[in-house]
């Protein structure tokens, strides 16, 4: 949302052009778009189709905001100076105002609401939009981490570019199925809590997350300490873009590749041929490396870039597992 001044300068001339005092000023402003909302020092003011008129006194204080839907728009404000209450000879101006919104960056936050009658955390049938390039949807759990979790109904989406959905303040474990476009936000249930789309980067919980059917191009932070579980969906080289985990632990973590593999060269994996159809190698700068597959599943084949893992070295050792039997093979980058 955006919010800021809106200065309007109306005047017009008595109808009679005597300035006697007994004028009233009304200022009538249109083409509104529908994601705007008017207020008077604090006070909502009514939008009918677009427009609203209000007095005089009611644009010292007048202000905007915005959803930022329509950046740029243009509005008619029409003053109308009527003499003694008589509106036959009521004299009107307008003008164009144009507004133009500029997006910025910032944090939107959201927190679960507790129920200390039941000793219940809900979170229910949020509609949780932007549209707000680089902005930020932080969820909270409102410092209640052992109680049940009651949530449901949730629509969490980005439709603009380079928002983030940040878990950071989420005290459980949560699930999200990039592929289904569900979202649990507590992994250890088995009912989905809403949808989820549309976020280029998701940072993740201190707890033991899933990000499971990873694919295009989102990126995913792992919270601190936690031990996380990462799959790649089967669709992930047909996008032009491939995920990121950026901070992906060698040493404890492994990544599932069983949805891919299985779905491009059936089920069943011999660890000892996964140089064949499955590879490691270090990024230049040495702080990452890039995991590819074999489209061709035999030696000599081509591979296509699937992932990029953040934090793994030439030197690192990478449990990948191959199949829905969890056969794992261990991968070195290159």
């Amino acid at each position: 949302m955006h919010k800021f001044r809106l200065t309007v300068n109306a005047s017009a001339n008595e109808p009679n052009n005597v300035n006697d005092g007994d004028t009233a000023l009304a200022v009538t402003i249109s083409g509104l778009p529908s994601g705007v909302v008017l207020d008077d020092n604090g006070n909502p003011l009514t939008i009918t189709n677009g427009s609203v008129t209000l007095t005089s006194a009611q644009l010292t204080g007048l202000t905007l905001t915005s959803d930022g839907e329509d950046q740029h728009f243009n509005l008619a404000v029409t003053a109308t100076a009527i003499d003694n209450g008589n509106a036959a000879t009521a004299a009107s101006t307008t003008s164009t105002l144009h507004v133009d919104v500029t997006p910025t960056t910032s944090t939107t936050s959201v927190a679960a609401q507790f129920d200390a009658v039941n000793n219940v955390l809900d979170f229910n049938n949020h509609t949780i939009e932007t549209n707000t390039t680089g902005q930020t949807i932080q969820l909270t759990d409102a410092g209640h981490p052992g109680v049940t979790l009651n949530a449901s109904g949730n629509q969490i989406n980005a439709d603009g570019s380079g928002e983030t959905l940040d878990l950071s303040g989420w005290d459980r474990a949560v699930e999200i199925n990039f592929a289904a476009g569900t979202i649990r936000l507590d992994a250890n249930t088995l009912t989905p809590s809403g949808s989820i789309s549309g976020f280029t980067s998701v940072l993740g919980t201190t707890h033991n997350d899933f990000f499971d059917n990873l694919a295009g191009g989102v990126s995913v932070t792992g919270g601190a300490g936690a031990v996380d579980h990462f799959s790649l969906a089967a669709s992930v080289l047909n996008s032009t873009s491939i995920p990121t985990i950026t901070n992906f632990n060698a040493t404890n973590e492994s990544i599932d590749l069983s949805a891919l593999l299985d779905t491009k060269f059936g089920p069943g994996s011999n660890p000892a041929n996964a140089s064949n159809f499955v590879q490691l190698k270090e990024d230049a700068g040495g702080n990452s490396a890039t995991l590819s597959i074999n489209v061709n599943g035999t030696p000599g084949g081509t591979f296509v870039a699937a992932a990029h893992l953040g934090g793994v070295h030439s030197t690192d050792t990478v449990t990948a597992i191959l199949d829905h039997a969890h056969t794992t093979a261990q991968l070195h980058p290159a």
